[in-house]
């Protein structure tokens, strides 16, 4: 089963390895998007 806290968790340490800078992410979700 997809785990979410997991998968974030990943994707913020591999945002933190590749971004050697300050960077603006922004991020959508719902049921619009």
């Amino acid at each position: 089963m997809f785990d979410a806290e997991e998968f974030i968790a990943e994707s913020i340490e591999s945002l933190k390895a590749t971004i050697d800078d300050v960077a603006i992410i922004a991020c959508s979700g719902g049921v619009d998007s």
